[in-house]
């Protein structure tokens, strides 16, 4: 149900209300779990979608690369910042590697990318570095 309680929270403005909730990632990550846990109950590593959420998460809202048209003819990237103040990453689509690196502070969020030529790269923000690299 962490989908749909993240989805909710996004919705309305309030993504950083998330943070209390990757405390069961973080945990993972502290005793060296090799998949993601069905529950932070038991914790088993059983590699159950609904233990996945961070999956998804990272790359298509953190990072904010998902698909703008069907098979990732266009990608949007709209990184939802939530409580944290930077992330980068890099996230591989059928046309290729898209990266991200955005940062925040008083003035906004600054958001440089590089994604591959010819793919259209939909944006709400003034594209401040589609020629950045890595």
């Amino acid at each position: 149900m962490s989908f749909y309680l993240f989805r909710a929270l996004q919705k309305v403005g309030l993504y950083e209300d998330t943070r209390d909730c990757w405390d069961v990632w973080q945990r993972m990550i502290e005793k060296h779990a090799s998949t993601c846990v069905e529950d932070d109950v038991q914790e088993r590593s059983e590699c159950h979608a609904w233990g996945a959420l961070i999956l998804y998460e990272l790359p298509a809202v953190i990072l904010g690369v998902r698909p703008a048209r069907p098979g990732y003819q266009a990608v949007e990237i709209q990184p939802e910042p939530g409580y944290l103040e930077s992330a980068s990453g890099r996230v591989i689509t059928p046309r290729g590697m898209v990266s991200v690196a955005w940062s925040r502070d008083f003035e906004g969020i600054h958001v440089n990318y590089h994604a591959p030529k010819g793919l259209e790269v939909i944006t709400s923000f003034s594209d401040e570095g589609n020629d950045w690299k890595e």
